[in-house]
């Protein structure tokens, strides 16, 4: 387990954010660390895939392969 020091106002602001919306306080941090961590690891993901690129599609390419085009 984790603790973090939060300011006097950001916990003045989630304290009243819990009364407001009927969330609790720890439920509200866990659920924005969660959503953090996650955008975190998509970009390491796509800065890792920017460095070996591979083979890149065009658009128009896209929609004939997903049958997207008319004929």
């Amino acid at each position: 387990m984790l603790t973090i020091p939060l300011t006097s106002e950001l916990e003045q602001r989630l304290t009243a954010l819990a009364a407001r919306t009927g969330v609790a306080p720890d439920v509200a941090l866990r659920t924005a660390v969660e959503q953090y961590v996650e955008d975190q690891e998509d970009i390491a993901d796509a800065l890792e895939a920017l460095k070996t690129p591979g083979r890149r599609y065009t658009m128009d390419e896209i929609k004939k392969e997903l049958d997207l085009v008319e004929d």
